[in-house]
């Protein structure tokens, strides 16, 4: 299937914010498996490259992750995924928005000036410099969270799926994946409880995800209070 919109769907795992990883800014062709891998580290959405019309530069990264070593294959229906999502605890989906204002720190001036009580002539001076909290620029970002009247799950909320046990905000890149492909049905192929789960959404299209650690005493917890998806045994 050749994807119309690959774009949209890659944007969705390529790393955005991590200064550190420069090299999964981009999509690229993973060398060593020779589909178009887009990831942010913990999630990878790998594609035929016969289904993208963009070039892609070649690297070789993550050739040891076993992305095609299948030990599975359980069919599930985007509608169980969602229906994991909606059983997990609420709260308020909120955008986040920045706006400038002026630093109130140096009430915009962009210096601050601090007293210095000098040991040699037992003088004090003051000192002028660059303000801390703007950096000498005067105004500052400021948050603005704004109610968009939907319900999410809360930021803890943790789903297992087979043998995994998964931070919930993998499953909402997974359906808002399958929505932009028109998929309404996929498969889990693989499952292991440390290593990495995959979804077959077609022949050419697949998704890999890493699950929580959950062997500590904190791991107890957290298995007591995850939501499984209906119909996946481990």
């Amino acid at each position: 299937m050749k994807i119309k919109n690959e774009k949209e769907i890659f944007d969705l795992y390529v790393e955005k914010d991590n200064f550190y990883r420069d090299t999964l800014k981009e999509p690229f062709v993973q060398e060593s498996d020779g589909r178009v891998w887009a990831s942010e580290g913990h999630i990878v959405i790998m594609v035929n490259q016969k289904c993208v019309s963009g070039e892609y530069n070649t690297q070789e990264i993550g050739s040891k992750i076993p992305v095609r070593d299948y030990n599975c294959d359980f069919t599930l229906s985007i509608s169980d995924l969602q229906d994991a999502l909606d059983r997990c605890p609420q709260e308020d989906e909120v955008t986040i928005t920045y706006k400038e204002i002026k630093c109130p720190e140096c009430d915009g001036t962009g210096e601050v000036a601090a007293e210095y009580d000098a040991d040699y002539d037992d003088k004090v001076y003051e000192i002028v410099g660059s303000c801390p909290i703007c950096d000498g620029s005067g105004n500052i970002d400021e948050e603005v969270r704004t109610p968009t009247g939907k319900k999410i799950p809360q930021e803890d909320s943790i789903i297992k799926l087979g043998k995994g046990y998964f931070k919930w905000h993998h499953f909402r890149t997974i359906i808002k994946t399958c929505k932009m492909l028109d998929i309404e049905q996929i498969r889990l192929v693989r499952t292991h409880e440390t290593e990495m789960s995959i979804l077959e959404l077609s022949k050419d299209i697949h998704i890999g995800f890493m699950p929580m650690y959950v062997d500590d005493e904190d791991g107890v917890k957290i298995k007591k209070r995850a939501i499984s998806v209906k119909g996946i045994k481990e």
